[in-house]
């Protein structure tokens, strides 16, 4: 086998095979459970049949009638109902009228403040949370 020496932090563990013996295997053996019983459903249970009855929902909540539309008296082939416009004025519309906003002030921005230049300089984060230096890595044979 041909080994390479890599830093740890550079090895995608995830690709490496494991040849060992976990803590948690060694320590928690499995153990025999008995065997359970299966369970078979009871003949004519299902019958496949469509259900014919009354619901507890359908008798708790009955269905309530719906107010009469409006018609058009257009035949439904001869109009594409997405093409007629809408005239009139909705009920949202009507409640909720559009409140005007404050006037702002136009906001105006100093020249030269914003120069494209790439910054050159030390930040404060910079000045106060300086690089350490780091440990050797440590490294690992991989096949």
């Amino acid at each position: 086998r041909e080994t390479v020496d890599v830093p740890l932090d550079e090895v995608d563990v995830r690709r490496v095979p494991f040849t060992g013996v976990t803590s948690y295997s060694q320590e928690f053996q499995a153990k025999e459970l008995p065997a359970r019983e299966r369970h078979v459903a009871e003949p004519g249970a299902r019958s496949g049949a469509p259900f014919v009855g009354e619901t507890s929902y359908h008798a708790e909540f009955p269905a309530r009638e719906l107010p009469a539309r409006e018609t058009v008296d257009v035949p439904l082939d001869e109009v594409d109902v997405r093409r007629v416009p809408f005239t009139g004025v909705t009920s949202y519309s009507q409640e909720f009228q559009a409140k005007e906003l404050p006037a702002r002030e136009r906001h105006v921005a100093e020249p030269g403040a914003r120069s494209g230049a790439p910054f050159v300089g030390e930040t404060s984060y910079h000045a106060e949370f300086p690089a350490r230096e780091l440990p050797a890595r440590e490294t690992v044979d991989v096949p």
